[in-house]
């Protein structure tokens, strides 16, 4: 396997089936929009005063560690440092993807919230090929 599919590989399904139908999905990719989509939903009943009233370099910082797991998940995957299971990449996904939904909330310009997952995502990947 080459070293760009190692790093993108979809290799850790679980299955659904409805009936005779069933679908593969990505359980850490499932984590990350099962938490995109629940503080979604739940920050029109939540209040996150709090959150909001961080400063706003402060909103940013919590939103990355909130994606720090995953990283950590993902990386030492991909270094053959240990074997990750879909229990922990579906918790470490869905910490991802409430971080993004709190950085989608946040009083920024929408080009700086994509220049800071476009800086995690590089970085990441800039990491996980030093091995």
């Amino acid at each position: 396997m080459k070293l760009w599919e190692l790093l993108i590989a979809h290799n850790h399904w679980f299955t659904i089936s409805f009936g005779s139908k069933s679908i593969k999905l990505c359980a850490r990719c499932t984590g990350v929009i099962l938490g995109f989509i629940s503080l979604s939903i739940l920050s029109i009943n939540l209040n996150l005063t709090f959150f909001f009233s961080l400063p706003i370099t402060y909103q940013i910082i919590l939103c990355i560690l909130l994606a720090i797991p995953v990283i950590l998940d993902w990386v030492t995957q991909s270094w053959r440092i240990r074997v990750s299971n879909n229990k922990l990449r579906l918790i470490t996904g869905f910490s991802e993807g409430v971080g993004i939904s709190l950085l989608a909330l946040i009083a920024i310009p929408l080009f700086y919230k994509i220049l800071i997952i476009v800086s995690i995502a590089g970085l990441t990947i800039g990491i996980s090929m030093l091995k």
